[in-house]
């Protein structure tokens, strides 16, 4: 099989997974609205038990009893109608639990410990069965002495094992008893009065398998009636538990983030399996049960494993059903004498919790040993339009692997659904309002090691309140790029008069945020040269643009067309797409007549979109660039003005496309022309590097060689973490 058609049956199995990631979704999306039916219906049915006409016949009945002689055949009918009435408003509480697509290799052992109220038990098995997981899972039952119908049910259940207690021994020794029986790498332990909601079970899965340290992963808990009951759970120094964010809206930022937690409720709990056997099952002396979750979290912690949060997984849960209020009493004691038992056991442990203080609540809700950073932008990172956004974004995800507990806060307080959820996924908690900032300073700020204020407009904004409300953390301005030094060029170029002033206010502003700081960040050697020859005195760092390695693409004879990528908010973009078409492209036509020209970009505004025709296609905003990086056979970026580096170069050299631009495209990247990429300014020289490039199949494949080779070396992840980790070494944010 040749190259090409390795890449075309690569790109068709990425378009197969992408229709059924879209199928399962609409499946998954069918069985909910299935799952709300089925709730509905039995909710219908507990309104027709407590209706009046159900209780008057009831009264009837006893009244029967009291008047009517034993025997009689009034008595006798009465007694049948109402047995009938009874049955026909019970039937329907009782769906049938489907059979479960259990797997004889299971990943994951769901163990279930039940004591009777088979109605609540079933609703969980029919909740599990309509779940379309990829994990391999299998189903336990603990049956901890259950007298009613339980056992007779449970036997019905395709697919259901079960484990049978002859006596009522409670919680801790229902699951200890299925233990012995799991057979899965991680044991998922499951209150029969929950409802799982789609995906749960993978997530709490996958996040598992993210890191080997992971050794107890807890769900999103949420009342019935869609309240939030638990976001993981806090436990304070006086050993009192604290659920957090109960009773608030579970779709709200501040917990709707996996994060490491001091322990998750029981309820829905996924442990690894050899933890547990190590451990010798749940402590016995917690039984029947409460606290026996927050032990097994401490327990995990002394082994070195880690206890995270997961709110993808999403579990309904009637807290207290399985025992009924009735037992409300014993449950008071039984959790004062466990506590006892708690803290006895981990004294030591409970000496560096938090005091139990509701300001403390937002501290001790995160467990980040190396501490917090914040992080302001103008707005939430939308990494797939533009490239300070792409910067911005791999930077919150190498700081987040360091260990740092990330908070982001967009200056223009706008939420972007799928762009918040895309920082909440990865662990990285996000502000709705940079009104809430200075509360969220107060609340953290012994935790709080450092801050990363983003571009001038920002910092300037926030900079003196980080400084009065956390004085402890080190500032860092991050300039993105020298707004003094693109506008001053972009005045030259367009000879702009009040360009020339709005340079000179950024030039003034920029270095009294430099002097401000604690350090400066700049994406490349020439800004850091500019910056100190202004001041020497300034501590500036080069934190650059981070690009990954990518597949290679198709060979030259494969690839056609020239690129341009870029997000026309940003003037230096739309320049370069106008002086491409109208002064580059009519050279370029003379010598190659027939070559397409790509034009792609966020944002694009009606003069833009206006310059599509000619040879020349004007796609606007594309999601993925993958496609089109592999069959161009060239990138071009005509920027006669701006600053910083420009992450449209970079990316494409990351791909293997060859790039063709200016001294300034390709100004502060240590890129070699001839070698790495080609460089020319004035519109016709520009054009005869593109002519050059295009036709040159050895010339492409050095540059497409080397380019990959320079860009792999100065921008990868792993050189910028270095980079970072250095500087907050040196500034005390990264202790040695």
């Amino acid at each position: 099989m040749d190259e090409a058609e390795a890449r075309r049956q690569l790109a068709q199995a990425r378009r197969q997974v992408t229709r059924l990631r879209q199928q399962r979704q609409l499946l998954l999306q069918a069985l909910q609205e299935e799952r709300g039916r089925s709730s509905a219906l039995e909710q219908e049915v507990g309104a027709l038990r407590s209706s009046p006409a159900f209780r008057l016949l009831a009264a009837y009945q006893r009244s029967l009893e009291r008047l009517a002689p034993p025997g009689t055949r009034r008595r006798q009918r009465y007694h049948q109608l109402v047995r009938e009435v009874r049955r026909q408003a019970a039937a329907p509480a009782i769906i049938p639990v489907p059979p479960l697509p259990t797997s004889p290799a299971p990943e994951a052992s769901i163990l279930i410990p039940v004591h009777g109220r088979w109605p609540l038990t079933a609703a969980c098995l029919r909740s599990i069965a309509a779940d379309l997981t990829i994990i391999p899972y299998e189903v336990i039952v603990a049956d901890d002495g259950s007298k009613d119908e339980t056992p007779t049910e449970l036997a019905k259940v395709a697919g259901l094992r079960v484990v049978r207690l002859e006596a009522n021994r409670g919680y801790v020794h229902a699951v200890n008893a299925a233990l012995s029986s799991a057979r899965g790498r991680y044991v998922v332990l499951l209150n029969n009065d929950t409802e799982v909601q789609p995906g749960w079970l993978d997530a709490l899965v996958e996040t598992a398998d993210s890191r080997q340290d992971v050794g107890v992963v807890g769900a999103k808990l949420v009342y019935p009636d869609g309240r939030l009951q638990e976001a993981g759970s806090i436990i304070w120094a006086d050993g009192h538990g604290t659920n957090y964010g109960r009773g608030g809206d579970p779709r709200d930022h501040s917990v709707d983030f996996p994060r490491e937690v001091d322990y998750c409720s029981g309820a829905c709990l996924l442990v690894r399996r050899d933890l547990l056997q190590a451990l010798g099952g749940l402590d016995a002396r917690f039984a029947p049960a409460y606290y026996e979750d927050a032990d097994l979290a401490f327990a995990a912690r002394q082994r070195g494993l880690r206890v995270l949060y997961q709110p993808a997984a999403v579990v309904r849960h009637a807290e207290g059903a399985s025992y009924g209020p009735e037992a409300s009493g014993d449950r008071a004691r039984i959790l004062d004498r466990h506590r006892e038992l708690f803290c006895i056991k981990w004294r030591a442990e409970l000496a560096s919790q938090a005091p139990n203080h509701p300001d403390n609540l937002r501290l001790a809700s995160w467990r980040v040993p190396r501490g917090r950073i914040l992080v302001v932008d103008h707005q939430l990172p939308t990494p797939d339009q533009d490239s300070g956004s792409r910067r911005m974004f791999e930077l919150l995800s190498l700081l987040a692997g360091m260990g740092f507990g990330l908070t982001f806060v967009p200056h223009d307080g706008a939420d972007l659904p799928p762009y918040s959820r895309l920082l909440l996924d990865n662990g990285i908690e996000v502000m709705a309002s940079p009104s809430g900032l200075p509360g969220y300073l107060r609340q953290v700020a012994p935790d709080l090691r450092a801050a990363i204020l983003s571009r001038p407009s920002v910092a300037s904004s926030h900079l003196p309140t980080v400084r009065r409300l956390a004085p402890e953390a080190k500032i860092l301005y991050d300039t993105v790029d020298l707004h003094f030094l693109r506008e001053r060029r972009q005045a030259e170029v367009e000879d702009d008069a009040s360009l020339r002033a709005s340079a000179e206010r950024y030039h003034h502003q920029e270095l009294s945020l430099a002097r401000s700081a604690d350090a400066t960040l700049v994406v490349s050697p020439v800004e850091k040269e500019v910056l100190l020859a202004e001041d020497p005195t300034l501590d500036v760092h080069v934190i650059p643009n981070i690009h990954a390695d990518q597949p290679a693409g198709l060979g030259f004879g494969w690839r056609e067309g020239l690129l341009f990528v870029g997000n026309f908010r940003h003037p230096p973009n739309r320049d370069a797409a106008h002086w491409l078409v109208e002064e580059v492209l009519p050279f370029v036509r003379k010598q190659l007549p027939g070559v397409p020209t790509y034009i792609v970009g966020s944002h694009a505004t009606s003069d833009i979109m206006e310059l599509s025709g000619d040879g020349v296609e004007v796609l606007g905003w594309v999601p993925d660039l993958g496609d089109l990086y592999d069959r161009a056979r060239l990138f071009v970026a005509p920027l006669r003005y701006g600053a910083g580096i420009k992450g449209k170069v970079g990316e494409s050299l990351a791909h293997g496309l060859p790039v063709v631009t200016t001294r300034l495209g390709a100004e502060g990247m240590g890129l070699e022309h001839g070698a790495d990429v080609l460089v020319a300014d004035g519109a016709e020289a520009f054009a005869n590097q593109i002519v050059r490039g295009y036709g040159d199949q050895e010339l492409w494949e050095r540059l497409a060689a080397n380019g990959r080779r320079t860009v792999s070396r100065q921008y990868s992840p792993e050189t910028v973490r270095g980079l970072l980790s250095t500087l907050l070494a040196e500034l005390g944010v990264l202790a040695p």
